[in-house]
């Protein structure tokens, strides 16, 4: 018995850091960072394509960024309609213009995900995400600016929770109970064996 549960354990060990290592790999191929950002949003019209042919701005919603990467932008949205047009339709087409610190940046964007949030966050009932399919060289040089910027502070403030942290070992070098160097792979070994032991 003892032997199964054992290797039950390194199965489920191993099956798990292979996730959270396939999981960083994508983080950091489309790393994302928190931000939030006002924006409008607006429906193209069907087969233009171009950010000019937008519909009128009577037509726009307006909402906040969850997150952004190069790649994409995670919307909070009060309706993911504009009239009897839905903004999750695959093949739509949509125009934001994203208020960046600097000025106003227009991108191209595509659908990819929606969900109705069970709580509103920031008055928005809606997640929606999109896409970057084109954007003019300047507004993308502002864009990725931005973004590189607020990494960086990112960064820095996990050095600071780090350094915290690390004040927080006691004396003879072991973490603190509740921190999370206190999390070894003994330590979840022995508390997933006395999970399966009740």
């Amino acid at each position: 018995m003892a032997e199964k549960t054992s290797r039950l354990i390194r199965t489920v060990t191993k099956r798990l850091r292979k996730y959270v290592n396939d999981r960083r790999k994508l983080l950091k191929r489309d790393a994302r960072s928190e931000a939030s950002l006002p924006f409008i949003i607006t429906l193209l019209v069907p087969g233009k394509g171009a950010i000019a042919n937008s519909l009128p701005d009577t037509l726009a919603i307006v909402g906040h960024t969850r997150d952004m990467s190069e790649t994409g932008l995670t919307l909070l949205l009060p309706s993911v309609r504009i009239g009897d047009l839905y903004l999750t339709d695959v093949e739509s087409r949509l125009e934001v213009k994203l208020e960046l610190p600097g000025g106003t940046v227009k991108m191209l964007t595509a659908s990819v995900r929606f969900e109705q949030l069970t709580g509103k966050e920031v008055g928005c009932g809606y997640l929606l995400a999109v896409r970057i399919v084109e954007m003019q060289n300047d507004a993308r040089d502002r864009y990725l600016a931005y973004l590189n910027a607020i990494r960086n502070k990112g960064q820095q403030a996990r050095e600071r929770r780090q350094v915290h942290a690390g004040a927080l070992t006691n004396q003879t070098g072991k973490a603190q109970p509740g921190t999370w160097e206190a999390i070894t792979p003994a330590s979840v070994s022995n508390a997933f064996e006395r999970f399966l032991r009740e």
